[in-house]
């Protein structure tokens, strides 16, 4: 931006995008601080607004939008772990408080069905969660030998949504409703609290299977492939009659692991990217 090889504009909700036939792409929006419209033609328009973002613009943006879509989510699951050396209060450490290590539990050889567990050793939450009647030096030694963990399973392994297109008004997003089309429990969460405690005299993690719990459908930070590639949009994320319109965020991937998938993401958005400028 600095440089001026971009142009970044802020305060502007983009409703929509357009490319008439044999023309060129456009986007649609509305500015946030006087309410005008806003439109913006160019040569080729990539959307990345996230897995619902997009798929709402895009709804927006089709002349004959489906009414219902499937969403896939890697379904999200919260276990507390004890151990019994203490690592010593963590209030009192420099450490931060985002996960500090992961566990990845294979469920095939070729690695492709996994679940991933990341492992948050404090968060202020944790601390929040703790009985008020505690004292101050017992709730350290509390601290010390708890960890929590966010744990997910892969979108083959978790509950169907589906996305519905309520309603469409000119100007204005789409109001959509994610409903739950199946909710199983799955095998394999079963499987993996029961590797999970095989685990935990080797690494003084054990987990208390009475807390588990797996979190209800739509609750998970990864979800997308309402457009995959191969079925709802192409190789370059392209929908409908778009030609120079991508989709380019998790929107398109075909389906959702259980391990973070940002780098993947933004892979696939380079490639769409590099791709499109030969087409």
């Amino acid at each position: 931006v600095s440089s001026g090889r971009v142009r970044h504009i802020s305060r502007v909700l983009v409703t929509s995008v357009d490319q008439p036939e044999g023309g060129t792409p456009s986007v649609s929006g509305v500015d946030l601080v006087d309410g005008q419209s806003v439109r913006l033609d160019a040569d080729r328009v990539f959307v990345g607004a996230g897995g619902l973002g997009s798929t709402r613009i895009a709804l927006n943006s089709l002349s004959a939008p489906p009414r219902e879509l499937n969403l896939q989510e890697s379904q999200q699951f919260l276990i507390p772990f004890v151990s019994r050396r203490s690592a010593g209060d963590p209030r009192l450490q420099d450490d931060f408080t985002l996960n500090q290590f992961n566990l990845l539990l294979k469920d095939d050889d070729e690695a492709y069905t996994t679940s991933q567990v990341h492992c948050y050793p404090y968060n202020p939450a944790i601390a929040a969660a703790l009985p008020g009647w505690l004292p101050p030096r017992l709730s350290g030694a509390v601290l010390g030998r708890v960890t929590a963990a966010l744990g997910y399973l892969p979108s083959w392994q978790s509950p169907q949504l589906r996305v519905e297109l309520r309603s469409r008004r000119e100007g204005m997003l789409p109001e959509v409703a994610v409903r739950v089309a199946s909710d199983p429990s799955p095998k394999m969460f079963g499987s993996v609290l029961r590797r999970l405690s095989a685990l935990g005299p080797k690494l003084d993690l054990h987990p208390v299977l009475p807390m588990a719990r797996r979190s209800g459908p739509g609750k998970s930070y990864h979800f997308g492939s309402t457009f995959p590639h191969g079925d709802r949009s192409d190789a370059l994320g392209r929908i409908g009659d778009f030609r120079n319109v991508h989709l380019i965020d998790g929107s398109v991937l075909p389906s959702v692991p259980s391990t973070t998938f940002t780098l993947t993401v933004m892979a696939n958005a380079h490639r769409i990217a590099s791709e499109s400028r030969y087409v």
